[in-house]
């Protein structure tokens, strides 16, 4: 239902800066001549992201094309899916070191800096900032769009912002945070709050987005337990690669 290897359904160019910004390895195809020294044998997991990424900097241009469908065996029980998962986070660390610029748990700009902090730490604070942030937003896309699109069109736009960034700040603390979240629950109000906010927000977005074919409850259960193998592979692959680049956030 929810692959991590999924990339979407939209087409698109493979850049630093676009919503695909990087490719796993289960189907590549390309010219030999622009393909380099291939994989890193030296990588377990992660190789694809490290490869597809060295392409990019060589200056060639690579395609995401979601029309082709290629099968492959996966894993099959609970334990390999999981042992998986947390592999994948555990890549993260070596990554950091060859690609630090690409390797953050999230990232933020502009505005959205004061909103993902009023929605990570909330207090009596965040309602004025947020309301801030939505006129502000909805305001300057009113004065950027044509006059023919109205304020409710603006205010979608600001709204798709705000829920880009919970997103983003709800996957902090239930997947690259939970270790700290847990620890820090018995002795801070404002992380209770914190866990609460998130795990009602995520809630709220699988309530919407969930597919057909499976119950929401057998959804959640399975998204709480993809995010704690892959942030214990975070937190794995950080110490031992010596970096906490896979568990910071990128301001700009």
């Amino acid at each position: 239902m929810h692959s991590s290897l999924d990339r979407g359904t939209e087409p698109a160019q493979v850049t630093d800066a676009a919503g695909v910004n990087w490719l796993p390895g289960a189907c590549l195809v390309g010219r030999v001549a622009a393909l380099g020294d291939g994989f890193d044998e030296g990588l377990r997991v992660g190789e694809d992201l490290d490869f597809v990424w060295r392409i990019i900097d060589s200056g060639a241009r690579i395609r995401y094309d979601p029309t082709v469908c290629v099968e492959h065996d996966t894993r099959t029980t609970i334990g390999h899916w999981l042992a998986r998962k947390t592999a994948y986070g555990a890549s993260l660390g070596p990554l950091s070191r060859i690609h630090p610029q690409r390797i953050a748990a999230a990232e933020f700009s502009g505005l959205r800096i004061p909103l993902a902090a009023a929605l990570a730490l909330p207090g009596w604070w965040s309602v004025p900032v947020i309301a801030s942030v939505m006129a502000h937003t909805t305001v300057t896309a009113a004065r950027k769009l044509p006059e023919t699109m109205d304020l409710a069109c603006a205010w979608g736009i600001a709204t798709q912002q705000f829920e880009h960034t919970a997103g983003r700040t709800t996957d902090l603390w239930l997947r690259h945070w939970w270790p700290l979240l847990l620890l820090g629950l018995p002795f801070s109000a404002c992380l209770r709050r914190a866990g609460a906010v998130a795990l009602i927000a995520d809630v709220v977005r699988i309530g919407r987005n969930h597919q057909r074919g499976v119950d929401p409850a057998t959804y959640l259960a399975g998204a709480r337990c993809d995010d704690l193998a892959f942030g214990l592979g975070l937190w794995i692959g950080a110490f031992r690669g010596r970096s906490l680049r896979p568990l910071l956030p990128k301001l700009r």
